[in-house]
Order: C-alpha cells, then sequence, then structure tokens
C-alpha cells in the first residue's frame, strides 16, 4: 500500500520497495 505492495496497488509504476 506504500512500499511493498507498490505494484500491486498502483499497477506497478511507482516502483517496489
Amino acid at each position: 500500500a506504500d512500499y511493498v505492495l507498490t505494484e500491486v496497488e498502483n499497477g506497478g509504476m511507482l516502483g517496489s520497495k
């Protein structure tokens, strides 16, 4: 939702971790 789940929650464009 913020770092690890950035790819899943945002679609994978912010970057994981």
